[in-house]
């Protein structure tokens, strides 16, 4: 095979990935979340605007389905261990993708504190949703390392 061909099949087999492969594994990850939690689906939407709305969720576990999207792509990719070239290079690029998924979720975390916020972003959703059970969490484990603290200083009562 020449170079052209490898370059062109290399080309096709990104752009396969990028638009159709990994837009169905991420909403294909809402899905299954969604579904193992006992909700049910009510729209799948693929191609540019992709999305899926469900139903029958209690709100903590809507953020289960938000992550649900970027794990299942990333784990499949982690998971996967194909000898075949082709094979291995979607699994590559489907790492990559998901990685970069995550980044820029991340950045919409940054971007949020300054007021540009992404209303459909998954990370953004999951943070949304848990933000006061991670409150409630976080005091509850906080509140030992300071009382220690506290005791060590002679500030609170041993």
């Amino acid at each position: 095979m020449t170079d052209a061909k490898r370059g062109a099949m290399l080309l096709l087999l990104g752009l396969f990935t990028a638009v159709l492969l990994y837009p169905a594994l991420h909403e294909g990850g809402h899905i299954l979340v969604t579904l193992l939690l006992g909700g049910w689906i009510r729209e799948v939407r693929l191609g540019a605007a992709a999305s899926v709305v469900c139903g029958g969720l209690r709100y903590g576990e809507l953020a289960a389905v938000a992550f649900g999207g970027v794990g299942l792509p990333l784990a499949l990719a982690m998971l996967l261990r194909p000898k075949h070239f082709p094979l291995w290079y979607v699994v590559q690029l489907v790492k990559g993708i998901s990685v970069l998924a995550i980044l820029l979720s991340l950045i919409s975390l940054i971007g949020c504190k300054y007021g540009v916020i992404m209303e459909n972003d998954d990370i953004m959703n999951v943070v949304r949703l848990c933000a006061g059970l991670l409150l409630s969490v976080g005091s509850i484990c906080a509140a030992r390392p300071v009382q220690r603290v506290g005791e060590y200083f002679g500030i609170a009562k041993k």
